[in-house]
C-alpha cells in the first residue's frame, strides 16, 4: 500500500522501555502503519519486533497489526474495556491509546503529544485493596485498567503489581503505565481451584526440565496466584527496566485470534522456524520447546496455545526462548479437550501412535529416536515428582479437591503417552 493512500486519523507514540522509537498510526478503517523515528534508525536493538527491523519506510498493516494487536487483552476482557471506553473491540490503536502504558514486553504506547510520566507513579497496595481490585465488576475492572493503563494480553483478569525489592509482603499498584514486576490472578467461578491448579502445573513443568517463571501465592492474599514477570528487572537504583518479549503469534506472523491452531494459524514448525532464525541458541531452545509441548500434553493442559510461548530479548539484545508460564491442567474442567497446537500431526491424543514420532521429528527438527528419548525423560520426571508436587501445593496454598483430579489426570495422560514410545 502506498504511503499516500494512508489517511491517518489517530497517532500514538511508541516507546521501548524509556526510549521513544516510533509512531503508530491508524486510518478510519482500522488499518495500522508504524514508522521508526530517524533518531533510532542506527540502533537495531530498539526494533519493536524481530519481524519489523529498522528501516526508514513505514511498516504497513500486515506486520504492524501482528505486532501491536497481540499486546491487547482478548475475548470478554477486551469487550468490557471497549464498552467502558466507547470504542470498538477491533479498534486496536484506540484501545492501546487508553490502556497501552504497561504491556507484555518493553513496548508502551501513548496518545500523540503525551509521554510516559516521569518518575513512574505508584500507590500502596494492601490485602484489602488487592481483594477490591479482583472484586470489581467487569465495567469497574475496565475502568481500573484505564487508571493503571495495563494491557496484559490473554483472556483472564490480571493485575500487575510492583513487589518492592528485598521485601516479603510490600506491594505497590502501578498507575498510568508505570511498570510492575509481578502478575496476579485469582480463581474464576467457572474454574474452581485455578490457583492450586496453576501452582501444581508450573511445578510439574519445572519438574519436566523446562525453565519456568517464578511463581507462588501472593504474600498479601494466599487465594491469589502470583508469578514474577521475566520481562522486568530492577536495576541498582530500584527502577524497573522493561525487557522486550514477543509471543508465538507475534514471531510467526499471526494476530491473537489465531492462537489456537487451524490451517491458517501458527504451528510448532513455524515457531521452530522463528527460533532457528532469531534465538542465540536455537538447538537448546528447540529442545525446551519440545519438552514444553510434551509436558503440557501429559499435564493435561489443553490451553498451551501460541501466545503461551514467547521469546525474551535480554538487556544485551540476546534472544532466547522465555521461561514457561500459564500452565494448568485444563482437563479437570469441562472445556476443550483438543490440543491447541497439533503435535505429531494430531490435535486429539486419541490419535497418538508410535508412527507419529516421524511427524514430531519434522515439526521439531530432531530425529524420531531423540524425540522419543526426550518424551520418556519428561514422562519419568513428571510421574516421579507428581505426588511431591501435589503435597507441596497443599502446604503452600492449603487443600483443594482439584489437586486429586489433577493427579489422576496426569497419571492417565502419562500412561497413555508412554504407549506411543515403542519403536
Amino acid at each position: 500500500m502506498a504511503a499516500s493512500a494512508f489517511n491517518a486519523i489517530r497517532r500514538l507514540g511508541v516507546w521501548k522501555d524509556t526510549i521513544h522509537v516510533g509512531t503508530l498510526e491508524s486510518d478510519q478503517t482500522g488499518r495500522l502503519r508504524f514508522t521508526y523515528l530517524d533518531s533510532v534508525l542506527h540502533r537495531p536493538e530498539l526494533a519493536v519486533s524481530v519481524r519489523m527491523p529498522m528501516r526508514r519506510t513505514p511498516w504497513e498493516d500486515a506486520e504492524a497489526m501482528v505486532c501491536f494487536e497481540n499486546l491487547l487483552p482478548e475475548g470478554d476482557i477486551r469487550s468490557h474495556i471497549a464498552q467502558a471506553t466507547h470504542l470498538a473491540s477491533k479498534d486496536v490503536s484506540g484501545l492501546l491509546g487508553v490502556i497501552g502504558g504497561e504491556c507484555a514486553g518493553a513496548l508502551t504506547l501513548w496518545p500523540d503529544m503525551m509521554e510516559p510520566p516521569e518518575p513512574p507513579r505508584y500507590e500502596s497496595c494492601s490485602s484489602q485493596s488487592l481483594g477490591e481490585l479482583f472484586a470489581t465488576a467487569n465495567t469497574q475492572h475496565a475502568l481500573l485498567q484505564q487508571r493503571t493503563r495495563q494491557a496484559m494480553s490473554g483472556a483472564q483478569d490480571k493485575v500487575v503489581l510492583f513487589k518492592q525489592p528485598d521485601t516479603a509482603d510490600r506491594y505497590l499498584l502501578p498507575l498510568d503505565g508505570a511498570p510492575g514486576t509481578v502478575l496476579c490472578k485469582r480463581d474464576r467461578g467457572r474454574f474452581p481451584g485455578l490457583v492450586h491448579n496453576e501452582l501444581a502445573g508450573m511445578s510439574l513443568m519445572e519438574a519436566a526440565g523446562v525453565p519456568t517463571a517464578a511463581y507462588s501465592v501472593n504474600a498479601l492474599d494466599a487465594t491469589v496466584y502470583e508469578t514474577t514477570r521475566f520481562d522486568r528487572v530492577v536495576d541498582d537504583t530500584g527502577r524497573v527496566r522493561r525487557l522486550h518479549a514477543e509471543d508465538g503469534c507475534q514471531i510467526s506472523g499471526y494476530t491473537s485470534v489465531a492462537k489456537y491452531a487451524d490451517p491458517r494459524g501458527p504451528s510448532y514448525q513455524s515457531i521452530m522456524a522463528a527460533l532457528r532464525r532469531y534465538s542465540a541458541d536455537a538447538i537448546t531452545d528447540g529442545e525446551r520447546l519440545l519438552r514444553w509441548a510434551i509436558a503440557n500434553i501429559i499435564i493435561g493442559n489443553r490451553d498451551a496455545h501460541a501466545k503461551n510461548i514467547s521469546i525474551l530479548h535480554d538487556l544485551d539484545g540476546t534472544i532466547r526462548l522465555a521461561p514457561a508460564y500459564d500452565v494448568i491442567c485444563t482437563l479437570v474442567y469441562p472445556i476443550e479437550t483438543m490440543l491447541p497446537l497439533p503435535f505429531g500431526g494430531h490435535r486429539r491424543t486419541t490419535g497418538f501412535t508410535p508412527a507419529m514420532w516421524r511427524v514430531v521429528a519434522r515439526e521439531f527438527s530432531v530425529t524420531a529416536s531423540y524425540a522419543r528419548e526426550i518424551a520418556d525423560d519428561v514422562i519419568t520426571r513428571v510421574r516421579t515428582h507428581l505426588d511431591d508436587v501435589l503435597q507441596r501445593t497443599v502446604t503452600v496454598a492449603g487443600p483443594h479437591d482439584v489437586l486429586a483430579r489433577v493427579g489422576d489426570t496426569v497419571k492417565v495422560e502419562c500412561a497413555h503417552f508412554r504407549t506411543t514410545l515403542a519403536e
